[in-house]
């Protein structure tokens, strides 16, 4: 429930293959609220459940659509998010990366990372290999703000 509060994730709708698209704004109380309720194993474990429900609910997609859905789309939007809060934002991100690695590594089909500060696209390239796979790819987009 407090990961909820704190990291909203609605489901918006579904592309043209069925595949799940879901929004997550961002916003600057969330990341300083994320910071002051959620520690790392919390934020962890949260995102664990959070992924366990998207596959269950393409499992679902798939079982009354009769089309195969195996991944998703996750549009992520920055925008009234206050530079200052980058570090969190990069906590988040990684854990984040590091979970859907291990656990559902091919769960996305995109991300979309929209209105992102400038000072924010410079360094997710800079942040690991992950995150350069997926821009390589086309799997991680970035959009100007």
């Amino acid at each position: 429930e407090l990961g909820n509060i704190v990291l909203p994730e609605h489901l918006v709708g579904s592309d043209k293959e069925g595949r799940p698209i879901y929004l997550m704004r961002l916003s600057e109380c969330s990341l300083s609220e994320s910071k002051k309720r959620l520690p790392d194993y919390a934020l962890r474990q949260f995102h664990i459940l959070r992924l366990e429900e998207k596959e269950r609910k393409n499992r679902e997609i798939t079982l009354t659509s009769g089309r195969w859905v195996d991944s998703l789309i996750l549009i992520i939007d920055l925008k009234s998010t206050n530079p200052m809060n980058f570090k969190e934002f990069m906590r988040i991100w990684k854990l984040q990366t590091a979970v859907e690695g291990c656990y559902y590594p091919g769960i996305y089909f995109r991300i979309f990372l929209v209105n992102v500060p400038f000072h924010y696209k410079r360094v997710l390239y800079m942040t690991g290999e992950r995150v350069k796979a997926w821009a390589k790819s086309g799997k991680a987009i970035v959009c100007k703000k």
